[in-house]
């Protein structure tokens, strides 16, 4: 009996042995991104703009995004796409590590800790997807000489990450006809929008699906099929995501592979759960008809678009799933911002697709304020704004704009459904003024709170004179308790534009800091709240309360009610315990 327990346990101790053997070969396989790229399959047989391999084309027109066309099974298309786009998969994988080690970063996390644990989250989504997406992946592997691991979790970097801020519209066209259009927005880094493509895949047996993407993105974010059906997609921030649903984007392909009208992709999504939350917009060119499908773990609402002009940014629009919301998602003005530009446009029976880009492009609301350039206010092309697309209602093609911010103002091309034609420029850039997109790319830049707040200090010595910029400074240094800086640039802006609302509160913020407190509250109680945020007002609320505190307690209370009551309605109080009360604490002291 001993000697079968010494084997016992000897067998034990090698299968342990083995076990933690394989798994640092797991992890070390894991952490290597891009790892060690292998020589590209075959190279693709070049004649001016056009180059093949197999069945598969890419169109490269001088200043104009890739076209490509993948014609076979799964894994034929898949190594058409490597080896035919190689060279802008090899030009974006510095910025995918780069993003990947800012992430980290942010999260205080070592970096080839993230990127293990990223490769084994995409792997875990990949097990769900069908066979035919895994055979895709192979293929792309071994046309561009890369990990089938790097391949995946860029692929699933939309459900992995999931940002919030993309903007979906669907318009009444003339005829029966109907306009889909979306701006897509992303939040760090400036060169992905300038990654832009154009993917169709041919698969025997399936519709023909064509995406508008990035480099190694193999899911559809927005696209459309040979149908006539049309895609967009806004994230929704909800509370409990399930980590065993589906991600959205591969979901989103496999729609348009296997449908080909409104009904069937209803009957689609009631058959799969996602991960997270969804605003998914969809449109049906042939038939003039257009739907919001919200989707949340366990439930789907069907919204069908009556009205000759919908928008839908990222906030949950049905009561059935307000309750599934975070109750994070209107803390700042994001979406109320962009609802109120929506609001003023105008109001019409019908639309055109130059109508479509205004409404994308829009920036000043009635009054000529530019909410791209007016305190924290979002317009609806904004810096986030990487990508604009609108689909010909007519079926036959799509507009497109992209940049590294603002980019449904940078120039539009009219891309035919017919990659062979050359695109031709529909809408001439509009003017933007340097500053907001020097500012931009300072914000959205791989960098620590702290860098970015000295170059836009470096900024501001070339323009000492603008109110905004000195806000931005204002702003970054409150979260980093800078307050000699905070208190200058915070008066400054507001001297320079005291009619800002937010200019107002960062001035009154900045006499609390200092102690006076009657200048800190007649500009907080002259402020109108309806001109704040959920956010600022919380901020409003709380340092009235304190600055009453010693001097009138009953009016003080007053405040503390009015805190209370909105915390309590937002469900915010979490959120306020942890984030707000600790930066109003270090106002308060002048140390």
């Amino acid at each position: 009996m001993k000697r079968n327990g010494k084997i016992k346990t000897m067998i034990i101790s090698i299968l342990v042995a083995l076990g933690l053997i394989f798994s640092f070969w797991q992890i070390r396989n894991f952490t290597r991104f891009p790892g060690n790229l292998a020589k590209p399959f075959a190279r693709p047989t070049t004649h001016g703009v056009r180059s093949t391999f197999r069945g598969g084309i890419v169109y490269r027109y001088p200043n104009q995004v890739p076209l490509v066309q993948l014609k076979g099974n799964y894994y034929e298309m898949g190594l058409q796409y490597g080896v035919l786009l190689r060279p802008e998969t090899l030009k974006a994988l510095p910025f995918y590590r780069q993003f990947l080690q800012w992430q980290a970063h942010k999260w205080h996390l070592p970096f080839p800790l993230l990127t293990a644990y990223l490769k084994y989250k995409a792997r875990r989504l990949l097990q769900k997807l069908p066979q035919r997406f895994k055979e895709e992946i192979k293929g792309v592997a071994r046309g561009a000489g890369l990990s089938e691991d790097v391949i995946t979790m860029v692929s699933l970097f939309y459900d992995l990450s999931m940002a919030m801020g993309c903007t979906s519209i669907l318009m009444k066209g003339k005829d029966g006809t109907i306009i889909h259009g979306r701006n897509n927005d992303w939040f760090e880094g400036t060169e992905i929008g300038q990654l832009t493509l154009v993917v169709r895949y041919q698969a025997p047996g399936y519709n023909q699906v064509t995406h508008i993407a990035f480099p190694l993105w193999m899911g559809v974010e927005t696209g459309y099929n040979d149908q006539g059906l049309t895609f967009s997609e806004q994230t929704y921030g909800i509370k409990k995501p399930n980590p065993n649903g589906f991600p959205i984007v591969y979901l989103a392909r496999m729609a348009l592979e296997q449908c080909s009208n409104l009904e069937q992709v209803y009957q689609f999504f009631k058959q799969h759960q996602v991960i997270g939350g969804h605003g998914t917009v969809w449109s049906d060119r042939k038939t003039g008809r257009g739907v919001l499908i919200e989707l949340t773990p366990g439930k789907q609402v069907v919204i069908k678009i009556k009205q000759s002009l919908f928008w839908n940014f990222n906030h949950v629009l049905s009561d059935e799933l307000k309750s599934q919301q975070r109750n994070s998602t209107d803390l700042t003005n994001w979406n109320v911002d962009r609802e109120r530009l929506a609001l003023d446009f105008p109001t019409k029976s019908f639309y055109d697709v130059k109508e479509a880009a205004q409404f994308l492009r829009k920036q000043n609301d009635g009054n000529g304020i530019n909410y791209a350039w007016h305190g924290s206010k979002t317009a609806i092309c904004n810096d986030c704004n990487i990508q604009t697309v609108i689909f010909d209602p007519y079926n036959n093609g799509f507009y497109l704009a992209y940049g590294a911010f603002f980019a449904a103002c940078q120039q539009m091309f009219y891309i035919h459904d017919d990659f062979s034609k050359r695109p031709e420029l529909f809408l001439q850039r509009l003017a933007l003024k340097p500053l907001p997109t020097e500012v931009a790319a300072i914000k959205h830049g791989f960098w620590d709170d702290s860098e970015k707040l000295k170059a836009l200090l470096n900024l501001a010595s070339t323009y000492p004179s603008d109110a905004q910029l000195n806000f931005w400074i204002s702003l970054y240094a409150l979260h980093l308790g800078q307050w000699n800086l905070f208190v200058d640039h915070a008066l400054k802006a507001y001297t320079m534009e005291p009619s800002a609302s937010e200019f107002q509160l960062f001035a009154a913020l900045a006499f609390y800091h200092q102690q006076q407190l009657s200048k800190a509250i007649e500009l907080l109680e002259n402020l109108n709240p309806t001109q704040l945020s959920l956010l600022e007002n919380l901020y409003r609320l709380s340092v009235l309360k304190k600055a009453y505190r010693l001097q009138n307690p009953t009016r003080a209370q007053s405040y503390q009610n009015q805190l209370t009551n909105l915390l309590t309605r937002h469900g915010l109080q979490k959120i306020f315990k942890k984030e707000i009360v600790p930066l109003i604490d270090r106002l308060s002291s002048k140390n």
